[in-house]
């Protein structure tokens, strides 16, 4: 049997998340273990980020501007874009960050995803860029975003 210190910091991290966003473990938490578990995990991600992986900021981003897990919703906008566009200057939005485009399809999931980012012109090119490379979560978000018939076709 694996020991929880033996498996990879990742799914440790996802172990907290669940349990912090399943229904009943969720109500059976104290406010206090909540804030403990939260505050583990976004050291878990800064950790990792800290260790090359910087498709985890797309994760930053979201945990860490919202004040509810459960639902994901972002409550502070202004943070999440700039954890976000940090990311994106180190990489973390390039078309084989699956991870990364995992956590933007839950951060679109309750959430408007056209305000994610001001740049338009720079999130349509790696929106685009990923969903040209089979990134479907792109695709995805692009379509919330704009009407399908309003994607730009590029050269």
């Amino acid at each position: 049997m694996t020991q929880k210190n033996e498996q990879p910091l990742y799914s440790q991290m996802m172990d907290i998340l669940l349990e912090l966003t399943d229904i009943p473990h969720h109500y059976s938490l104290s406010d206090k273990e909540k804030k403990k578990k939260r505050s583990q995990v976004l050291k878990m991600i800064d950790e990792m980020i800290g260790s090359g992986n910087e498709q985890l900021y797309v994760a930053k981003a979201l945990l860490s501007s919202s004040k509810d897990w459960y639902y994901g919703e972002i409550t502070d906008l202004d943070h999440f874009k700039a954890v976000l566009k940090e990311g994106i200057d180190k990489g973390c939005l390039a078309p084989d960050k699956s991870i990364a485009w995992e956590w933007m399809n839950v951060a679109a999931t309750n959430n408007d995803p056209q305000y994610f980012m001001d740049d338009m012109d720079l999130y349509y090119d790696l929106l685009a860029c990923a969903a040209e490379n089979g990134e479907d979560y792109a695709l995805d978000i692009m379509d919330m975003i704009w009407e399908p018939e309003q994607i730009i076709e590029e050269d």
